[in-house]
């Protein structure tokens, strides 16, 4: 079986010395590895031990396949040895969501690594350099580990400036896989009293990036859900009364894994403290619509009409522009849109206002910095007159005919009022083209009369037109009695080219021009008439008498008349009321009495009445 070896102790005897030492100059290669996409780890497995202090990270490429020009280089992380040949990588969270977001790194088939001369070293007396894994024949990976753990939201932010929400995932995902439907802010983590779940928006990247995913998104609200957090009165005060509920199935990360439903505080609510500004507006001159589109919410009230002015030009004199009154007024509550009625003065004036809002180019608005506010009370930005002024963005020509909506005849003033369905010009009404009939149907009326002229007065609104009758025709009027003594007999035609609007359109008449348009108001006449003058003459034995306006004949009795020599009847007055007279029976201002031969006489006997102008003097007892 042999001798065996003699042994020599450790410091007890010298030890031999090499005939030959051949010292370790064989690189180090990288065997294999595994990529753990949950715990973020890369274990790295070598031919021999190496040194891993001498580990250099930006050395170490991951790409989607053995030949490829496309790489993510590490940026750090840590290393933790099990043994001097094997080597695990803690990847830091920039490089790990980074690795996420690409898109490949997702499988076996797809993990590649490449590394650089000098990555790292072995444990030799004298370190031997890594051998290099170019990118042209890059590792495929051993093993692939896919993550089991669901991405959720870790914080948000609320912009109330910028109308945006800012969302930090817990781990990289899919931007486009992102439902802002199941997001729904809340006042209150529990038991809120205001919520709103989000209508849509558009998200993407906080930080924009080549890279097919990210952790961190910027979501642009939608108006109608930044108009309903600004005017809440409980959500969004601060960040205790901001909540971000989100549904599961939200989003999935890049390894397909859908989120898990969770409700969150926000970390910080940045409030609204920009002045909101006129981005563009409309104006339609049919309707008297104009339409203010705002880059922020406003609230309404309030609303200073006077703080808006309209005008031919960027830059207009006085002459050239209108400022609105309380005609007009704002009707939204509250949005990014207002909606202001100017009233019928305003559009009138406006009208009137030469060579203002009669084109898109003759259409810009001015505005005081009060005429609207935000809905935390801040005023807009001012738009002033000096060559800034904001032209319409859309202009609707007034392009509608007027129509007489409905008249008044009122007999005991003598007008007619006129209403029209917008503001016309009174300079080209036909007052003796008017015509009055005692029925609907023209050609079948029993009575009308046509108007020879009057004073006309145009209302401020521009729509009312007032025509004061002259004593004339108000007379003639009052002298038949089958036409206009009531609604049911008091019909007016009017003809389109009777009166035009501001812009020249003629009127617009019943499709059947034998109709005439019904009364709406009547006021009958209900003051007494008053003698005016009269005249005795007494060769023929005629009392003419004038009234302030039309008596009825068949109600006059002579008997109600005293003829006096004294304007005030005293003890020595001669008085003689007549017995026997005769008035003519005829309606008219002008009543005339045919003394009867008995009254003449009687009046000649008292020889101190009705001897001249002086001594005669009349009363009426009716």
């Amino acid at each position: 079986f042999g001798n065996g070896i003699n042994p020599q102790l450790l410091g007890e005897e010298p030890g031999l010395f090499a005939l030959e030492f051949i010292p370790d100059d064989v690189s180090p290669m990288l065997r294999s590895f595994i990529f753990n996409a949950e715990s973020g780890t890369v274990t790295l497995s070598f031919s021999e031990p190496v040194d891993f202090t001498t580990f250099v990270y930006s050395g170490f490429h991951f790409q989607g396949k053995s030949n490829s020009t496309t790489q993510y280089t590490l940026t750090g992380g840590s290393v933790e040895s099990t043994s001097s040949y094997i080597l695990t990588i803690t990847l830091t969270n920039t490089d790990l969501n980074a690795l996420r977001a690409l898109s490949y790194v997702k499988s076996i088939s797809d993990t590649y690594l490449s590394v650089d001369f000098g990555a790292f070293q072995d444990v030799a007396l004298h370190p031997n350099p890594l051998v290099p894994i170019p990118k042209t024949a890059a590792l495929q990976v051993s093993q692939y580990i896919n993550e089991t753990s669901s991405p959720f939201i870790t914080s948000f932010i609320l912009d109330l400036n910028q109308n945006a929400l800012i969302l930090t995932f817990s781990e990289t995902i899919v931007t486009s896989s992102l439902d802002l439907s199941a997001l729904t802010l809340m006042d209150n983590s529990t038991a809120p009293i205001t919520s709103v779940t989000l209508s849509g928006g558009i998200a993407s990247p906080l930080i924009p990036t080549p890279y097919y995913g990210t952790r961190m998104i910027y979501v642009n609200l939608t108006q109608p859900d930044i108009t309903s957090i600004k005017v809440s009165h409980t959500l969004a005060i601060s960040i205790y009364t901001t909540y971000l509920k989100a549904s599961a199935g939200l989003v999935r990360n890049t390894a397909g894994l859908i989120s898990v439903a969770d409700t969150i505080m926000a970390s910080q609510v940045i409030y609204d403290t920009t002045r909101a500004s006129l981005v563009s507006f409309s104006l339609d001159m049919n309707t008297g619509y104009m339409l203010l589109t705002f880059d922020d919410v406003l609230s309404v009230p309030p609303f200073i009409p006077s703080g808006i002015a309209l005008q031919n030009s960027k830059l207009s004199s006085k002459n050239k522009m209108y400022t609105l009154t309380d005609s007009s007024f704002a009707f939204n509550t509250s949005g990014f849109v207002m909606t202001v009625k100017i009233g019928p003065v305003d559009l009138f004036n406006l009208q009137l206002t030469p060579g203002v809002a009669v084109s898109l180019n003759t259409t810009y608005i001015t505005m005081s910095a009060d005429a609207f506010d935000d809905v935390y009370g801040v005023d807009v930005t001012a738009i002033t007159n000096d060559g800034t002024a904001l032209r319409a963005s859309k202009f609707i020509p007034d392009t509608t005919p007027p129509r007489l909506v409905s008249f008044d005849l009122n007999m005991n003033y003598s007008v007619l009022i006129l209403r029209f369905s917008k503001a016309v010009n009174v300079s080209t009404l036909k007052v003796q083209d008017l015509v009055l009939y005692s029925g609907a149907n023209t050609s079948a009326a029993i009575a009308l009369y046509q108007l020879h002229s009057g004073t006309v007065v145009q209302g401020e609104d521009g729509q009312t037109v007032s025509i004061y009758l002259t004593t004339s025709d108000s007379n003639m009027l009052k002298n038949l009695t089958s036409l206009a003594t009531s609604v049911n007999n008091s019909y007016l035609d009017i003809a389109s080219n009777d009166i035009q609007d501001l812009v020249g359109y003629n009127l617009t008449v019943a499709a059947s021009s034998r109709l005439a348009i019904q009364c709406t108001v009547y006021t009958p006449d209900t003051t007494l008439p008053v003698l005016v003058s009269f005249d005795l003459d007494m060769n023929v034995g005629w009392i003419n008498m004038t009234f302030s306006e039309t008596i009825f004949g068949g109600s006059f009795n002579a008997t109600m008349i005293s003829l006096q020599n004294k304007r005030v009847i005293s003890k020595l007055a001669r008085v003689y009321t007549l017995l026997s007279s005769i008035p003519l029976r005829y309606s008219s201002p002008i009543i005339s009495v045919r003394l009867s031969a008995d009254d003449t006489n009687a009046i000649k006997l008292l020889q101190e009445l009705a001897i001249d102008a002086e001594t005669a003097y009349i009363t009426i007892t009716p």
